[in-house]
């Protein structure tokens, strides 16, 4: 858990800046790049953990995927909240609550990845049939990395999936 002093004179832009800065801290820079998953929303818990216990209780639904896009936007783009304070008054209105940041898996992300995977195979079979003019035994060697990599990928689901059911 992180405490963030809110300052006199914030806006919703510092807000959301601070409150990513902290986010960001909270992750290695290795999880920062390489993980699959993003912010997906924020939602209320009680600024008191320890009558809960270790995990924060949400006192409230979960925001609605419109709620979630909106809040992603102005996360990602702070600058455009600039100048009002909507979102700092709504935050701090119980000073009892606290915010907890959801996570999701990054559609983005993942497309990323699995493209550099696949680009990662076919930049290996043709530098392969360059080198040793043997097309057969390149491809045959980036269909057994494309294999893997998916296998791999599969595994990371059903952990993430056993983890977190």
């Amino acid at each position: 858990m992180l405490v963030l002093e809110l300052q006199r004179g914030w806006d919703d832009e510092r807000l959301l800046i601070e409150l990513k800065r902290k986010y960001n801290s909270l992750r290695t820079i290795w999880r920062r790049l390489f993980s699959f998953k993003s912010v997906r929303a924020i939602t209320m818990v009680p600024s008191m953990i320890e009558t809960y216990g270790i995990i924060p209780q949400r006192i409230m639904e979960l925001p609605s995927d419109a709620q979630g896009l909106r809040f992603r936007h102005y996360f990602r783009h702070p600058d455009k909240l600039r100048g009002r304070e909507h979102f700092l008054i709504s935050l701090t209105a119980d000073r009892n609550l606290g915010v907890m940041l959801l996570e999701q898996w990054s559609a983005t992300r993942i497309t990323f990845w699995v493209i550099l995977a696949v680009l990662s195979t076919l930049v290996l079979a043709i530098v392969y049939t360059c080198l040793t003019h043997d097309v057969s035994t390149a491809f045959t060697i980036a269909g057994y990395m494309a294999a893997a990599l998916s296998v791999l990928g599969i595994l990371i689901g059903v952990l993430s999936f056993i983890k977190f059911r």
